[in-house]
């Protein structure tokens, strides 16, 4: 069974990874995490941890039909998400790309981690701009 990663920030362009895990996983082939990190400097109070934890859920709730789990983290994202790959040991990250300028292929932390982690495979869907 393959370890699929997923970093979502929230935004309605990394919730499309949830999308891309569908359409290139069956249920039963994988075993997902999805992961949001918080900004470092961030001192968060058991409401926001809630509600943060009350997020992933939701996001999760979304692949109801694959063996899902949730990781909140804090830091600066790409290296948080290099680390926690790592750690885990996964097979795949697949993310969005974040850069809206037409000169930049891919944002910083989809730069960051396509370089920090060569030996995975890193899929980077891009902005669907329907």
């Amino acid at each position: 069974m393959k370890k699929i990663l997923l970093p979502i920030d929230g935004s309605i362009r990394s919730l499309r990874s949830i999308q891309m895990a569908k359409q290139f996983y069956r249920p039963e082939e994988v075993e997902i995490t999805i992961l949001t990190v918080l900004p470092g400097e961030l001192r968060l109070d058991h409401d926001q941890k809630r509600k943060t934890q009350e997020e992933l859920d939701s996001w999760a709730n979304l692949l109801k039909e694959y063996r899902v789990k949730t990781a909140i983290r804090q830091g600066f994202p790409g290296p948080e998400i290099v680390r926690f790959a790592e750690n885990g040991f996964y097979d795949a990250i697949l993310m969005t790309r974040a850069s809206r300028s037409s000169q930049h292929k891919l944002g910083s932390v989809a730069s960051y981690i396509v370089r920090e982690v060569p030996y995975l495979d890193v899929l980077v869907m891009h902005e669907d701009k329907n």
